[in-house]
């Protein structure tokens, strides 16, 4: 006759416990994370522009219209992540979009725009007052200014 001891049969048990646990502590950390990002972030533009790859900044700096031009479709941007999910940019022109935005669980922020277009961003910091994205290279396309530092106002 075969016993199983109590140990053995509670084993499963055990287990279980620990990932539902780990679980909800995974949901808890997101929606701290989502509850930091909410307020008005404001463009940095010294760290960000410092992330522009060597071969484009020396490109921009023999086209100083077009590094001009660069940098003030940057500076002065804010974006505003209300809770209810909801966003709205503000770029230096005066134009404003404005969509939803959630953050995935591998710390990817998605802003979805009122007409549609999605734009994925890694999160690579997030602080009480430090957001720092990184933009993705789409197909052949890297981005001029890979990282973008917001300041929290």
């Amino acid at each position: 006759m075969t016993t199983i001891s109590k140990k053995t049969a509670m084993r499963p048990y055990s287990t279980l416990f620990l990932v539902l646990i780990l679980c909800a502590l995974g949901t808890f950390s997101l929606k701290a994370q989502q509850s930091q990002l909410v307020g008005t972030w404001t463009f940095d533009a010294d760290p960000s522009f410092s992330s522009i790859p060597a071969d484009i900044q020396q490109h921009l700096d023999t086209l100083p219209s077009l590094k001009a031009t660069v940098m003030a479709g940057y500076a002065g941007r804010t974006l505003v992540f209300m809770a209810n999910g909801s966003f709205q940019q503000s770029l230096p022109n005066g134009a404003t979009l404005s969509g939803n935005w959630s953050v995935s669980a591998d710390n990817v922020l998605q802003l979805v725009h009122v007409n549609g277009h999605v734009l994925e961003q890694q999160i690579t910091q997030l602080t009480s007052g430090t957001l720092v994205l990184l933009q993705a290279a789409e197909g052949d396309a890297r981005p001029m200014v890979p990282l973008l530092q917001y300041t929290k106002n």
